[in-house]
């Protein structure tokens, strides 16, 4: 009786060490990129499923006493051609951004958008993958994007796809940036011509 008290705890040690292997191995698998996603062009056929997501967003905010979301200027400027990219997983749309190339040679991330139960690991470095990929096309170096200081999701967000912040500005935003990695073998690479648009923005 002693010998088989003794024996019990030292195999349940052996069983929760085994079980804890799948764990360690899930998470890993979570930081990789996510081999499953389609990042394409935008369509008109897009832009309600655009704008809904956009505006379930926006009531996340921090901005009291701000209008309603401004879903014909939005839908505007999805019209007027700025580079816009849905996001898909399996067929379904799970997300988009947007963008505009300055003429300071910087990416400026207009708007970037996932499902809630979408932003893991694998899909974020996905997605940025793509955007940096972009980037490069134009011969940017740097990407930026602009968020209120109190708006904590964004700020997450932004930092978790390895923006960092780099100016306060005195109207409470803040301006995050990261550098473009370059690729290998592209040094020397002629850059892309600035993306033009099809029609006046909003």
């Amino acid at each position: 009786m002693p010998d088989r008290k003794r024996a019990r705890p030292a195999s349940a040690g052996r069983r929760k060490k085994k079980a804890a292997r799948p764990a360690a191995k899930s998470a890993r698998a979570r930081r990789m990129p996510d081999a499953t996603l389609i990042v394409r062009d935008r369509t008109p056929q897009d832009d309600e499923f655009i704008l809904q997501l956009t505006e379930e967003q926006w009531r996340t905010m921090p901005q009291p006493g701000a209008p309603a979301f401004p879903r014909d200027v939005f839908a505007r400027y999805l019209q007027s051609g700025m580079p816009t990219r849905v996001v898909e997983r399996g067929g379904k749309r799970i997300g988009y951004y947007s963008y505009v190339v300055g003429p300071d040679a910087r990416l400026h991330v207009s708007a970037f958008m996932l499902e809630p139960t979408e932003q893991t690991d694998g899909v974020l470095q996905t997605v940025r993958e793509h955007l940096e990929g972009e980037a490069r096309r134009y011969g940017v170096r740097v990407m930026e994007v602009l968020i209120p200081a109190d708006h904590a999701r964004g700020t997450q967000l932004a930092e978790r796809l390895g923006f960092r912040e780099a100016v306060r500005m005195p109207q409470g935003l803040v301006v995050y940036q990261r550098a473009v990695p370059a690729a290998t073998g592209d040094a020397g690479a002629a850059a892309a011509p600035m993306p033009g648009y099809e029609g006046p923005l909003p």
